[in-house]
């Protein structure tokens, strides 16, 4: 509380201007971090206008503009208002919390939902913020058992990583998979991607395996990362299936070794996609080559596989990257394929292992 002195026709009045303090409970404190900066914005803009307890002169008179005009007055207590609202909104809105538990493995088997496999201790809290990380030499061979479907953002395992495999029930999965370490990981549960924004499956320092019964994209799109070579491959018995698309980014190959049903389109804007096996791409329209930049783009089929035309789907050559873009065949014997129909917006190399024969 702040105090003034005037005079008045030689006669003293007094007027206090109050202030007040904002003080946050324990509880809120941990949003301090998100929310100081939009508080002191509010009470910046919205803040309210000093209060007036005004003392009067001997003559009844009271300090010459102490007293704010009534506009002033009325304005000032809608910001209150306001700012009152917009705290509120602000200390009570639903955050997000992301969490963490990494994979140490030390109860006698190999289960998700035992507290002493992660740390810190105690088992994760399946949601669409929980990240599991996966590390160490412990139980490699682990399971996840948890209720079907449970939902978890990403799973990662580290550069000191030995080579797991991931098994069990199915997940929904909000965010991707990523192996940032040399051994091979794989995963053999099914799963269900639902970022809106597009989840990924990146072999960013090692390769992935993905052997699941299904993979479903549910509308969204299935994203590779990874620029160092590695490979992500499906399985023999996976099944990629939903309205999504599927698009390789980066200098990855994938390998498609049985036959996949979702029906967005196929993006291989870098990398190698690779058929083997049954390999196909199923109702999707292929395209070939990023739209800029500079990097290569390759298709590579293997002996015995035919690239068809599969409902009038066909292969586009994409002009815009400066990058080749090339069909291969790998075969060095037996017969690769391609009859789908191609369409050559831009230039397409075409190479043959020795031995094998390449139909076109």
């Amino acid at each position: 509380m702040y105090s003034s002195l005037c005079i008045v026709n030689n006669h003293h009045c007094q007027y206090t201007i109050t202030t007040y303090q904002i003080l946050l409970s324990p509880g809120l404190a941990k949003r301090a971090n998100y929310l100081l900066p939009l508080l002191f914005g509010a009470i910046f803009l919205l803040r309210k206008p000093p209060q007036f307890s005004l003392s009067k002169n001997p003559t009844g008179k009271v300090c010459p503009g102490a007293l704010p005009p009534p506009s002033r007055l009325i304005l000032g207590r809608w910001r209150v208002l306001f700012s009152f609202i917009v705290l509120v909104a602000c200390l009570f809105a639903p955050m997000q919390v992301l969490a963490q538990k990494t994979w140490v493995g030390n109860d006698g088997q190999g289960f998700w939902n035992w507290n002493n496999n992660w740390s810190p201790f105690g088992q994760p809290s399946p949601s669409t913020t929980q990240d599991l990380i996966f590390s160490g030499g412990n139980f490699l061979e682990n399971t996840n058992n948890f209720d079907a479907w449970s939902d978890f953002r990403n799973i990662t395992f580290t550069n000191t990583s030995g080579s797991f495999t991931l098994k069990g029930n199915q997940i929904d999965l909000y965010g991707k998979i990523e192996n940032n370490d040399s051994e091979t990981q794989t995963v053999e549960f099914t799963f269900s991607l639902n970022s809106a924004g597009g989840s990924e499956i990146n072999p960013t320092l090692g390769n992935l395996n993905i052997n699941s019964t299904d993979v479903f994209n549910n509308g969204n799109q299935l994203n590779v990362f990874g620029n160092n070579g590695h490979t992500l491959t499906f399985g023999t018995g996976t099944t990629i299936s939903g309205a999504g698309a599927f698009s390789i980014n980066q200098n990855s190959t994938v390998v498609f070794q049985s036959a996949h049903t979702y029906s967005g389109d196929t993006f291989v804007n870098a990398g190698t996609l690779r058929f083997t096996g049954s390999g196909k791409a199923g109702d999707s329209t292929i395209r070939l080559g990023d739209t800029t930049g500079s990097t290569a783009a390759k298709i590579q089929i293997a002996s015995g596989v035919t690239l068809d035309t599969t409902n009038s789907k066909v292969l586009v050559v994409r002009p815009g990257s400066s990058g080749t873009k090339t069909i291969e065949s790998t075969a060095t014997s037996g017969t690769a394929t391609l009859s789908r129909n191609t369409i050559l917006d831009a230039d397409l190399t075409t190479l043959s292992a020795s031995g094998g024969t390449f139909a076109i």
